[in-house]
């Protein structure tokens, strides 16, 4: 058995994961105008992590705003909804698609956009004006358990508001989701 001491262990390593979630994310982005934004948010958060490994917990805040960043940029007229298009690929091309569900897949495409930035928010603001512990408990444990947890009820609140609509399991909606072609996606 290899036990860590973790006491021993310089924060700003524990970031790694994040920075390179970070850089695989940005790369989504790079035919996005706010690109440069993003970028300049990413060096501004690794320099701050290199001069006080405490605010390495800056990290999960940027990565859920470039989440959020995807799903905003879905929302504008010339797109079609992420949720909207994951919706379409996940159910299949022969199953119809109702303008209830279109609608409704666009708001949620929406809630997704601002719960993404509601969490960078807080976890960006929680890494600034904390020693780091808080914003590390909120990105790495909280904030997860809170997409899960949106994860789990809104299928249920979807079956009450759309009960003509075809329903899948949670399984399936996982196993259709890893089939999607991701890089089609734009």
């Amino acid at each position: 058995m290899i036990m860590i001491n973790a006491g021993n262990i310089n924060p700003a390593w524990l970031s790694l994961p994040d920075i390179l979630i970070s850089l695989a994310l940005l790369q989504g982005l790079k035919a996005d105008k706010t690109c440069w934004l993003f970028l300049a948010g990413f060096i501004l958060v690794l320099v701050l992590s290199i001069l006080n490994p405490s605010k390495s917990a800056l990290f999960p805040g940027f990565i859920f705003l470039v989440v959020s960043r995807y799903f905003h940029r879905s929302l504008c007229l010339s797109q079609t909804p992420l949720i909207t298009h994951m919706a379409r690929r996940i159910r299949g091309p022969t199953t119809p698609f109702s303008e209830a569900a279109r609608s409704y897949t666009r708001s949620l495409t929406r809630v997704w956009w601002l719960l993404f930035v509601m969490l960078g928010l807080n976890q960006l603001l929680l890494a600034w004006m904390t020693d780091g512990r808080w914003a590390w408990l909120m990105g790495n444990s909280l904030a997860p358990a809170l997409i899960f947890l949106f994860l789990i009820v809104e299928p249920l609140y979807r079956r009450h508001l759309l009960p003509n609509e075809p329903h899948h399991s949670l399984r399936h909606f996982f196993t259709r989701l890893a089939e999607i072609d991701w890089k089609g996606m734009h």
